[in-house]
């Protein structure tokens, strides 16, 4: 399937979206450990299988899979305090959920601070959005989900 990349984020997004949902009821459901054993699961299964139906040759790099390592460690960092916070009775899920999308503005930044590029206007309206947006949700926001 070859679609256009914006509509291809769009659908990423929206699988985002919605996969907060189930993870929340696997994490209150499973333990964190046995959580990440059927991701990791799923991973390799979908890796092998990438491997398999690829049309060129398989290749390795140092650096390479030392990107991999360190991408890996920082997404189980992640990961694992979303599985922490996310089914405790305390936290918002709206809120939680709006506040680590706001991902992109991490990204905006290192890319912007990697490429040794001023940010176009367009760019600078994004990051002071979700900075307002951020400040908005963590400060005006109710309690526990009600």
């Amino acid at each position: 399937m070859n679609l256009n990349p914006n509509l291809a984020a769009v659908l990423i997004a929206l699988c985002f979206g919605v996969v907060i949902f189930p993870w929340a009821k696997a994490t209150s459901k499973l333990g964190i450990g046995e959580f990440f054993i059927v991701i990791g699961v799923i991973y390799i299964i979908f890796g092998i299988l990438q491997c398999l139906f690829r049309k060129n040759a398989l290749s390795y790099s140092v650096d390479g899979l030392l990107w991999a390592l360190i991408t890996g460690i920082i997404y189980v960092l992640a990961l694992s305090g979303i599985s922490y916070y996310l089914p405790r009775p305390e936290t918002n899920l709206r809120v939680f959920v709006t506040i680590t999308a706001a991902y992109p503005l991490v990204t905006t930044v290192i890319s912007t601070v990697a490429a040794r590029k001023i940010p176009s206007i367009q760019e600078l309206s994004f990051i002071l959005l979700v900075i307002v947006g951020i400040a908005g949700l963590s400060l005006l926001s109710p309690g526990p989900n009600v």
